[in-house]
């Protein structure tokens, strides 16, 4: 179905537990998506579905593949369902209207550049996650306040985060957090 500019909706059946790869990539009138068994999304799956503004996951869900829901500029919130463990890299990237997302407790893996660019104002990260990448937050401008209660912060994932102010760390890492939150990338 991928490119297939006027489709508005998708019905996925019961039946189907795995979206493959760019399998609805580029179509730019989908607007709802309800994934009733789905357990896994593949890479690039609905990369650049500008109109994609709602989707709901259900229980059973695992998986974000790798920028699934890139360049999806009207999606606005999202909630993963307690059994997601990966959020994989650039996942979110660029979906400028992204203002709320609500991570489970069994979030274990944030990739690199999975909500980059992205109008995510206020984030809670659970001590679940144990393995972050760096860059998860870049440029994320509109991002106001941070409460990481996760176990390791890498480099650059809140750099360039212009209006993040107040952060939060629960830990004796506060230090290294701030550290990290006033970090630039070399060019960007």
């Amino acid at each position: 179905f991928a490119g297939c500019h006027n489709l508005t909706k998708v019905n996925i059946s019961s039946n189907i537990k795995i979206i493959e790869d760019s399998a609805f990539a580029g179509c730019t009138s989908l607007t709802y998506l309800d994934l009733p068994k789905v357990k896994e999304i593949g890479e690039y799956s609905f990369a650049n579905c500008t109109s994609l503004s709602e989707v709901i996951f259900h229980k059973g869900f695992t998986y974000v593949g790798s920028a699934s829901f890139k360049n999806c500029t009207n999606l606005k919130d999202v909630t993963l369902p307690l059994g997601t463990q990966t959020i994989s890299y650039s996942a979110f990237e660029g979906c400028k209207a992204l203002r709320h997302i609500d991570f489970p407790s069994t979030l274990v893996f944030l990739k690199s550049a999975s909500f980059k660019d992205t109008g995510l104002v206020h984030i809670i990260v659970p001590p679940s996650v144990t393995h972050e990448e760096q860059s998860v937050f870049l440029n994320c401008k509109n991002l106001e306040e941070a409460e990481y209660h996760g176990k390791v912060i890498e480099g650059f994932t809140f750099a360039n985060c212009t209006n993040l102010k107040k952060q939060r760390k629960e830990d004796k890492g506060m230090e290294h957090f701030r550290q990290i939150l006033n970090r630039l990338p070399p060019s960007i």
